[in-house]
């Protein structure tokens, strides 16, 4: 099976009165770049002839629309998984994305409150994320499918299809691999549903508009 990793696209930030960035809120949507990103990965799928039998994705809106906009009016049975959305609760909402990256993206060690969802339940929920969404994948006989989502529970998600423990931080697992805007990953899996490979990492030239340079690790100069 081919399981291709995808970070939804560019959304919309809010700003303060300083015209600083700040961290969007829960259910924020793309804005036209980000709707761009993704029909312009939908078209390097389709050039390279990936095939989607179904697309798994977070509840929240930009996911959504980010999987209408990759599917681009081919019919791709879409599957909502509550536990790819992203980090919640998620204390750095309202804060500037400066402060987010003073933390290097660590609101887990470094919470901007205590009720701060903490990095073990995400790593948690993220594998029970990827133990359903794979398990119905094969009861179906998929062999190509998408999972959209968000930063850090895709960040998640790579370690958890990797590693069988926990990361020992948050900067071991981003530093491991941290998805860009509207970046795809490819994983092979064996019919046990065991990683045996990783294949291409996916980075159209709309995606390196949104390159987030703190949790850059060397993955964004590999397209198709």
């Amino acid at each position: 099976m081919k399981v291709f990793s995808i970070r939804h696209g560019e959304q919309l930030f809010p700003h303060n009165n300083e015209g600083k960035k700040l961290i969007c809120g829960v259910d924020a949507s793309l804005v036209e770049l980000g709707k761009q990103q993704m029909q312009e990965l939908g078209r390097e799928f389709i050039r390279n002839g990936i095939v989607l039998d179904a697309i798994y994705r977070s509840p929240l809106l930009r996911a959504a629309e980010s999987a209408n906009e990759l599917a681009d009016g081919q019919t791709v049975q879409q599957y909502v998984i509550e536990d790819l959305k992203e980090t919640f609760p998620n204390s750095g909402e309202g804060h500037s994305y400066d402060e987010l990256e003073e933390r290097g993206g660590d609101i887990y060690a470094h919470p901007f409150s205590p009720d701060q969802e903490t990095l073990d339940h995400l790593v948690k929920r993220s594998r029970e994320a990827a133990r359903r969404i794979l398990a119905d994948a094969k009861e179906y006989g998929f062999e190509s499918i998408a999972i959209i989502g968000h930063g850090d529970p895709l960040c998640a998600l790579d370690w958890v299809l990797r590693h069988e423990g926990q990361p020992a931080s948050y900067a071991a697992m981003r530093d491991s691999y941290y998805p860009q805007k509207a970046q795809a990953k490819e994983y092979h899996l064996n019919s046990d549903l065991v990683l045996e490979s990783e294949g291409r990492i996916i980075t159209t030239e709309a995606a390196t508009q949104s390159i987030e340079g703190f949790r850059n690790v060397g993955n964004t100069e590999a397209k198709i």
